[in-house]
């Protein structure tokens, strides 16, 4: 598995990809990703964004067809905060590795430009959380007052 910085062609399948995670966890509910309504336009959101980065995982066979994606995007610019967002990956490319493809390149970008980084979660998705705590992300009692995602019920925080 590889990853690349997503690009205009990507944005319908990854609109798809993100929706149909979503869907399956049950949590395709407003307040959430799902109902972003930059979501079908991911290009064009993050190249608007900066400093931000979002990236798209594929098999090296298959590159024009992403089976995951992730990216990061400013929260809280002033005071040096940004967001890990729309980390999703289908079914058949989980437990290969690509959700740490992804989050190892988010980390980095994020360490060159912020101080931290901040996520939304919803406990459906324990395997993303426990993700979140490997790579050292904490536990905060409620969200950034930024956070447009009021469904989720996990935010947590990274120091950089």
């Amino acid at each position: 598995m590889r990853i690349r910085p997503i690009r205009a062609e990507d944005d319908q399948q990854v609109y798809q990809l993100i929706r149909q995670d979503l869907e399956e966890f049950g949590i395709a509910e407003p307040g959430t990703a799902y109902a972003d309504p930059y979501l079908p336009h991911l290009t064009a959101y993050y190249a608007s964004h900066q400093p931000s980065a979002y990236w798209v995982l594929y098999e090296e066979a298959e590159p024009e067809k992403p089976l995951g994606s992730g990216g990061i995007a400013p929260i809280d610019f002033e005071h040096g905060i940004c967001e890990l967002q729309k980390l999703y990956l289908l079914p058949e490319a989980r437990g290969k590795g690509g959700s740490k493809l992804i989050m190892e390149a988010a980390i980095t970008y994020a360490t060159q430009h912020y101080r931290q980084v901040y996520i939304e979660s919803r406990s459906e998705l324990k395997t993303a959380l426990k993700l979140y705590q490997r790579y050292g992300f904490r536990e905060l009692s409620g969200p950034l007052s930024q956070s447009d995602h009021h469904f989720c019920d996990h935010w947590l925080i990274k120091d950089l």
